[in-house]
Formats: C-alpha cells, structure tokens, sequence
C-alpha cells in the first residue's frame, strides 16, 4: 500500500508552463516540486522498509495491531497532501506560508512516526505474535 502511495506523489510533479525556448528554466524553477517529493519518498521509503523488517518476524496479528497498522497507512496516505502544499509555497515565496507549510508537514510525519512506533511498541511487548528466534 505503501507502494501506491509512494507513486501518488509523482502525481504532483507537473510539466512547467513556459514558453517555446524555456524549458530548462521552467524546469529548474519546479525544484521546490522536486525536493519535496524527495523528502516525502525517502520519509516513506524509510517508514515501508521498517514496516516490511517486522512483517517480516511476525507470525500472527491481533486486532490492536491490526488497528496500528492501519494507523501507519493513514497517516502514509496523508502524505501527498502537505508535500504538494510545501512544493507549493516554498515556490510562492512567503515566508509566514512557508512555515505553515512546513508545520503541516512536520505534523503528518509526526503522526506518522507515532503510529509506527505504537506499532512497534505493540509487537514487541507481544511475543506470542512474533516468529521465535526473530525470523520465519
């Protein structure tokens, strides 16, 4: 799942408008685009690979992992939104919509980050759903 939302923000990455003979200046003024998908892939790439790690080791779930785990996929899914309004702003140049922008995104990869580590917290004070010897 996380993979579909990964694709979903290349979605935010649009040709420039410009002018015949510009494309390369409309291209290097998109950077705020291109930085902002980078960030939100590596943060999810980061958060997938761990996420894959555990699924890894475990052999059952139960519901409250269950729950946590969908706990991470909401907050993932939440991703494409601030990252296309931080490509947005940071182009736009205010600098009190820059810091908005950032907030809301510092605040989805906080989300983020605390239903993965409930998750991971949940998994680890239960054994009995963990593969013995930490593998299959």
């Amino acid at each position: 799942m996380r993979a579909i939302i990964i694709t979903l923000l290349v979605l935010d990455l649009k040709p420039p408008q410009i002018r015949p003979g510009h494309l390369l200046r409309g291209l290097l003024e998109e950077w705020p685009a291109y930085l902002a998908y980078a960030t939100s892939f590596l943060n999810l790439a980061a958060i997938w690979l761990a996420h894959r790690y555990v699924f890894e080791r475990i052999r059952a779930t139960s519901p409250p992992l269950n729950w946590a785990n969908l706990a991470i996929l909401f907050s993932s899914a939440l991703v494409p939104f601030p990252t296309a309004v931080v490509a947005r702003f940071l182009k736009a140049g205010n600098q009190g919509d820059i810091r908005t922008a950032i907030a809301l995104y510092a605040l989805v990869g906080a989300l983020m980050l605390i239903s993965a580590w409930i998750f991971y917290q949940y998994a680890v004070r239960h054994p009995e759903l963990i593969h013995a010897g930490g593998g299959k």
